[in-house]
């Protein structure tokens, strides 16, 4: 009995010390979103969209909201950056969708009617060094699927460097004209003549076809999830408590009887309560901290897999 509780014990409270804090950090993380939600929107209905998005974009790594997606399309649409805000309407038409959000109609009427205004970058590489090569746009890597295939990019002035074996590096740069305008570059190889090149069809802009989205219960999912892991503690902690009771009355007694049940003592019947409030709350114990840990099982997989909160 005293190696069965101890071991429970210590799975009750390491889980105890690890998926509540969880659940604590995960509510922590959306309210923070939450801050820097409304700290974007004052900003952007202020009139101060540049200052909006860092806020909004911040927002968007502790919760992804419908709300968020939709005012940092209409900053990036503000400031002209209309490959930008195509970019965030379709996902909150995604998040949306997912979340059986209503919002999910003026997220992809907004995609639609921004999307004609949407500038392509068209960058072509000789095939003799695509195995090879590395391409960067504005620092950041310009990944081998977007080769050859006009891809949406915001209007404006683009560094393109292009990096591979035996080739000097090359680095240019490249104006991009709004409303739906296209640019296009070419790699060029030392004394190899024209480049040979084999341009994909374009890339459509508009969302790839999605699952029915599931229902959203959304906050009071994850507050069953955080009463649930509560309730669960609540249990595992008084089974240990249990436990302890069990393990200081089985103490007791075979301090006055080691060889219980056989005694040879007057008061016997004192020793068979003792025995039998032992095993009670052993029981209680085991009970109390398995169910414990069930329900702590429970809340988290309630919380975790609870819907994103739309932030308005």
């Amino acid at each position: 009995m005293r190696t069965t509780s101890s071991r429970l014990l210590r799975v009750a409270l390491v889980l105890a010390l690890t998926i509540v804090p969880a659940l604590a950090r995960a509510d922590a993380d959306e309210q923070r979103a939450v801050q820097l939600f409304e700290k974007g929107r004052k900003l952007a209905r202020d009139g101060r969209c540049a200052e909006a998005i860092a806020p909004l974009q911040e927002s968007l790594r502790y919760a992804e909201g419908v709300g968020t997606l939709l005012n940092l399309g209409n900053c990036y649409e503000t400031l002209g950056k209309s490959a930008s805000a195509h970019r965030a309407f379709l996902r909150a038409q995604e998040v949306a969708h997912r979340n059986d959000d209503k919002r999910r109609e003026e997220a992809r009427d907004r995609a639609r009617a921004v999307e004609k205004d949407v500038s392509t970058l068209l960058v072509h590489v000789p095939v003799s060094i695509k195995a090879s090569a590395e391409l960067h746009v504005d620092g950041e890597p310009w990944p081998r699927d977007r080769w050859d295939v006009p891809w949406p990019i915001d209007a404006g002035v683009h560094e393109i460097e292009l990096i591979a074996p035996k080739q000097p590096k090359q680095i240019e740069s490249i104006t991009v004209k709004p409303r739906g305008a296209r640019a296009e570059w070419s790699a060029k190889l030392p004394d190899a003549g024209p480049a040979t090149t084999t341009t994909a069809p374009p890339a459509s802009l508009a969302p790839s076809p999605r699952a029915p989205g599931e229902d959203d219960v959304g906050s009071t999912q994850r507050t069953l999830g955080l009463v649930a892991g509560g309730v669960g503690v609540g249990s595992a902690i008084a089974g240990t408590i249990f436990g302890v009771i069990s393990l200081s009355a089985h103490s007791s007694l075979v301090g006055r009887c080691p060889t219980y049940p056989r005694c040879n003592v007057a008061d016997k019947s004192a020793l068979d309560d003792m025995n039998a409030n032992a095993q009670t709350s052993g029981t209680i114990a085991t009970v109390g901290i398995i169910a414990g840990l069930a329900l702590v099982a429970a809340g988290a997989v309630l919380y975790f897999t609870a819907p994103a909160r739309a932030l308005r």
